[in-house]
């Protein structure tokens, strides 16, 4: 992951939970972050997968 993936990443979970404590829709705000979190693990190991060739 590049850096300016994780600086894009931080203002979003931050979004996410603020959204949760405001609206109480925490569950939702948790999928969107399960969602996030395996994309970007995905990504993480094909990019893994690539650098290995």
């Amino acid at each position: 992951m590049t850096t300016r993936e994780k600086i894009l990443l931080v203002p979003l979970c931050a979004v996410l939970l603020v959204v949760a404590l405001s609206w109480r829709l925490w569950l939702i705000a948790l999928g969107f972050a399960v969602a996030a979190a395996a994309v970007v693990w995905l990504e993480t190991e094909e990019g893994a997968d690539c650098e290995r060739d």
